[in-house]
């Protein structure tokens, strides 16, 4: 038998399929990932910002800051 720790597939992070970005259950998760992030020393951006994903209804991450078109 493998040492090796069972992974649960069912947490990891699943994309939408529309844009393509990896999705987050909640508000919370994604700001979790975010401070994660921003955390690493790999980190290229100094923002992050959580938002709801028009097509799939899910929480995404982007380093854009908004902007709402009248």
């Amino acid at each position: 038998m493998s040492d090796k720790p069972k992974i649960n597939l069912k947490s990891l992070p699943t994309r939408c399929g529309p844009t393509s970005k990896v999705i987050f259950k909640s508000y919370n998760a994604a700001i979790f990932r975010a401070e994660e992030i921003l955390k690493s020393e790999s980190s290229r951006s100094n923002y992050f910002r959580a938002y709801k994903c028009e097509y799939c209804g899910f929480w995404h991450l982007t380093s854009k800051t908004y902007c709402r078109n009248i």
